[in-house]
């Protein structure tokens, strides 16, 4: 029999039983636990570059030229304005490895609020730390090894680009470095799809290390490849249903927080014509609340896709279970 579609039904069944009838403490204790332990509202920066028609190949320029012109531009940036884009750098790197260490931690929390059906984050944080920081600094060796493996196979353009000779780089050198490229993502995609489902549960219900978890996983999941591969099938497919349903919920919420929006803004608007000195005020004040409004948004959004993400942890814990009875 197949683990991943014997132990669905059960997953549904722990789900409702954990959370309803709703216990509103809980709720919004899990919710909270939610948003930081899961990857659905990662904090990231999309980083977009204007280039200017004009610097495009017209006429007698040909594309080689186009290409050495940019290439001299972007070092002549980095000359100029390297150490102020090494310090913002730096500042995001060093705020992402703080969230990147609650994330961690907050794995295990969440996992302990679902396996004792209450929690106490303060309790659960002190308890669950050292496993944290285990998955934390193997999530930053792992992550080292993937950034030096990336460089390698890319280096012969980067050296191309850091000598100023990007123009006379032999291109169709990017279709094996790309082909590699999507090897090491899919291998990378394996081990990371391995930490986060199993792992991290192996990790807490045994309070050992990364490393114990490897050897214990490879114990339990020898002979059982082909379950693990439909598990992670299974995933796909109730991940689409899943990401269909949060879809809807999300959206119905930012209707109604864009309905609020514009009552906001019909209030201040109104406020304005009746006290025009109110409008550097009402500017502040307008700021603070978009800030409120969107971190509440961002909660809520936990909130109300609490119960998918519950029914998953079931999933991989049950799961898990399968695998060690090897039934």
């Amino acid at each position: 029999m197949a683990y991943a579609i014997d132990i669905i039904n059960d997953c549904f069944k722990k789900t409702k039983q954990l959370l309803f009838p709703i216990k509103k403490e809980y709720w919004l204790k899990m919710a909270l636990v939610s948003l930081f332990s899961s990857n659905n509202y990662s904090p990231g920066n999309n980083i977009s570059q204007n280039i200017n028609s004009s610097d495009f190949p017209k006429g007698s320029i040909n594309i080689r030229e186009w290409i050495a012109k940019l290439n001299s531009n972007a070092l002549d940036f980095l000359v100029n304005y390297g150490l102020a884009v090494g310090l913002v750098f730096s500042f995001f790197l060093f705020f992402g490895l703080i969230l990147s260490y609650l994330n961690a931690v907050f794995n295990f929390i969440f996992i302990d609020g679902v396996v004792n059906k209450t929690i106490k984050i303060r309790k659960s944080f002190s308890k669950n730390k050292a496993l944290g920081a285990s998955l934390f600094f193997f999530r930053i060796i792992f992550s080292l090894i993937n950034f030096a493996v990336f460089i390698a196979i890319f280096s012969p353009i980067i050296l191309a680009f850091f000598s100023n000779r990007l123009a006379e780089f032999n291109y169709w050198l990017l279709i094996p470095m790309v082909f590699v490229f999507f090897i090491i993502v899919f291998i990378i995609g394996i081990i990371y799809f391995i930490v986060n489902e199993f792992l991290i549960l192996i990790m807490f219900f045994n309070n050992k290390s990364v490393k114990y978890a490897w050897v214990y996983f490879k114990k339990i999941a020898f002979k059982k490849k082909l379950q693990i591969v439909l598990y992670w099938f299974m995933k796909i497919v109730l991940g689409v249903g899943a990401a269909i349903i949060s879809v809807f919920l999300v959206f119905f919420l930012l209707i109604l927080f864009a309905i609020v929006v514009l009552l906001l803004l019909g209030i201040g608007y109104l406020i304005y014509i009746l006290i025009k000195a109110l409008l550097v005020p009402l500017i502040i004040i307008g700021v603070i609340l978009a800030i409120i409004l969107f971190f509440a948004f961002i909660y809520t959004s936990s909130l109300v896709t609490l119960p998918i993400r519950v029914f998953f942890q079931y999933y991989a814990i049950l799961m898990l279970e399968k695998l060690e009875k090897g039934k």
